[in-house]
């Protein structure tokens, strides 16, 4: 299965896995709160991870993020 993820959602995911936490994310992208949740709600589903710790690993695994 091929998941595409916006830029965005990859910009998101490298934050979560920096530790930011969702309203931290959203200043740090300029976007509301509410719109960052939403965006870790469509890559839950597209990815069918259950939280997200299990996006990150995920992220990490497909080679769309790379932890430093």
């Amino acid at each position: 299965m091929n998941i595409i993820l916006s830029n965005i959602e990859v910009k998101i995911l490298d934050l979560m896995a920096q530790e930011y936490n969702s309203k931290a994310i959203a200043g740090k992208i300029n976007i509301t709160h509410k719109a960052v949740l939403n965006h870790r709600e469509r890559m839950l589903k597209k990815t069918q991870c259950l939280n997200g710790i299990g996006l990150v690993i995920w992220a990490i695994k497909n080679n769309i993020i790379v932890v430093r």
